[in-house]
């Protein structure tokens, strides 16, 4: 199911990467993070116990939407790094280019 959950969010970014809106999210979803590839840009949230980045889904929009995301809802992904579910709201969630 979380990895559905990613799926439709890399749907949902193509759409806004070309001028789609995307509204306000009241739910919280668990998604499966993905093999993340240097270079290219991610959403990502940080990891409240180690400090570390997570990716949890393509940006394909190239870190030009910004912070898209809004609402009361949010993302439960396993941390990349260390065995914690992170819990980040939507406003939380940031572009970053996976180095």
């Amino acid at each position: 199911m979380s990895e559905l959950n990613r799926k439709a969010f890399e749907d949902l970014i193509k759409v806004a990467a070309h001028g789609g809106p995307i509204n306000p999210q009241s739910y919280w979803v668990e998604v499966a993070p993905p093999e993340a590839q240097s270079g290219l840009w991610y959403f990502a949230v940080e990891c409240p116990s180690c400090k570390r980045t997570t990716p949890f889904v393509r940006d394909f929009s190239d870190g030009k939407l910004g912070r898209p995301f809004s609402g009361s809802g949010g993302v439960l992904i396993p941390c990349r790094f260390c065995p914690t579910k992170i819990r980040a709201a939507f406003p939380q969630i940031e572009a970053i280019q996976w180095a």
